[in-house]
């Protein structure tokens, strides 16, 4: 795909962390990006360091990303959709009550498996019905169960991502015959304020080495890696396969990304 002026890219979780970093990216290719996120203040700043059109919205409430999107949508044709909105909270089979479990259980559900569902839902007809679009769905590096075992309170999101993961394989099994390409970003440790909370209650700062503490990798990523690995995704031509969901754990394997596909990088349920 073409990056320029008359392309409109809605990313949403826009705001702060890895969505910041991806409306960065692709401002800088001139894009029309509109930010979506729940966090007015943050995303504001966001529009003032990019330009990007920031809207309020709280991808975990169905009818909030149907009024939204249709409010979008009839202004601006969207040619990329980057869900990248989502959360983690702790949670525990042992502690807390079971409605607190219920809550924070469906709360990581509905944004992180439900939103990107729904998100994706209400722009595929248009994108199809102009046999062009992109859509790249932001998940985790949890995925890669060999490099990453389970913790004790990351039951929800992982179960939440995991979703994820597999909608962006039937995302791509149905819309990819329609012009519509579609790939997965699977960030290991990342600077987000997500990520340096984490840190926080494990009594550490984010940095590298501590990082390496308790992951055993000696990486961290900006959030413009994560930019510049979208970016180079949405460049691919027509000879560069769709669907795949590629590991992303040192910068260098942002880069590669610009060259095309790398099978190395590909993370098949593993």
């Amino acid at each position: 795909m073409k990056l320029d002026e008359t392309r409109t890219a809605v990313v949403t979780g826009g705001a702060k962390g890895i969505g910041r970093g991806i409306v960065r990216e692709l401002s800088a290719k001139r894009i029309r990006v509109i930010s979506l996120d729940v966090d007015d203040e943050e995303n504001e700043k966001t529009a003032r360091e990019t330009g990007c059109l920031p809207r309020h919205l709280d991808v975990g409430d169905p009818d909030e990303i149907d009024r939204v999107f249709d409010e979008i949508m009839k202004k601006h044709n969207i040619d990329i959709l980057i869900n990248n909105a989502g959360i983690f909270i702790p949670n525990s089979y042992l502690e807390g009550t079971f409605k607190d479990a219920r809550e924070l259980f469906d709360r990581q559900m509905n944004v992180n498996a439900r939103g990107t569902y729904l998100c994706t839902k209400k722009v595929a007809r248009a994108m199809a019905d102009r046999k062009e679009g992109a859509i790249i769905n932001i998940v985790t590096n949890h995925l890669k169960r060999s490099l990453y075992r389970p913790s004790k309170s990351e039951q929800a999101y992982d179960a939440s991502k995991w979703a994820q993961y597999e909608l962006n394989e039937s995302m791509n099994r149905e819309l990819s015959e329609h012009g519509i390409r579609v790939a997965a970003l699977c960030p290991a440790s990342t600077r987000t304020p997500m990520l340096e909370k984490f840190f926080t209650d494990y009594g550490l700062p984010l940095t590298r080495e501590n990082v390496f503490k308790v992951t055993h990798f000696d990486a961290l990523l900006e959030p413009e890696d994560i930019g510049r690995a979208v970016v180079s995704i949405l460049q691919w031509d027509e000879n560069q396969p769709s669907g795949g969901a590629y590991l992303l754990i040192y910068p260098q394997d942002c880069d590669i990304l610009e060259h095309g596909h790398c099978e190395r990088l590909v993370i098949r349920g593993s």
